[in-house]
């Protein structure tokens, strides 16, 4: 454990974690916003995959709120929102926290985003090198590994970020199913 992130190897089946990459290209991706253009052609909401899909998401997506609330004694935890990242050769995501501002320290305005008390990354596929989600305060790096859980707090401690991506042939972007959740109350 470093701070409070933990990973859990092999917490998606391989087998489920083959069958969403293979839906993931003929998925549509979210249009852009004021607050999202960074994610533009990278991320695909869970409802946008077809139905049986969309299933298998909002399942692990249940999964993996459930696990939150049994380690941080949350039983309160709700989904605030969900998506399938795309990451492409060369894609790196600077050093940031899902709910402050490491600049001021201090929560984001955005009322989505300040929402956001915990989050959640399944790494859906790992024929790639580099990748690896880093949090500086903790010294430690995320090897991506095909159906691993890893979930920290949304805090200024758990800021983080994706050292490059470096894919190779014909493999796939790096694919990751993110989840924020935030208190019901």
């Amino acid at each position: 454990m470093h701070g409070n992130l933990y990973e859990f190897k092999n917490f998606v089946d391989v087998s489920l974690c083959h069958e969403i990459c293979g839906t993931i290209e003929s998925t549509p991706t979210r249009s852009c916003t004021s607050l999202d253009f960074f994610y533009v052609n990278r991320t695909r909401d869970i409802d946008a995959f077809k139905t049986s899909t969309r299933v298998i998401l909002e399942k692990i997506i249940d999964d993996v709120i459930s696990k939150m609330r049994e380690v941080y004694n949350s039983p309160d935890l709700v989904i605030n929102h969900a998506d399938v990242v795309s990451s492409p050769d060369g894609h790196t995501h600077d050093v940031h926290s899902d709910s402050f501002s490491i600049t001021t320290g201090e929560k984001y305005t955005h009322p989505g985003l300040r929402k956001r008390a915990f989050t959640g990354i399944v790494y859906l596929n790992d024929k790639f090198r580099g990748g690896e989600t880093f949090f500086p305060k903790l010294y430690h790096d995320v090897i991506p590994e095909i159906g691993k859980l890893v979930i920290y707090p949304a805090d200024i401690l758990h800021q983080h970020g994706v050292k490059e991506v470096m894919l190779s042939g014909d493999n796939p972007d790096r694919y990751t199913l993110s989840i924020w959740v935030e208190h019901s109350g």
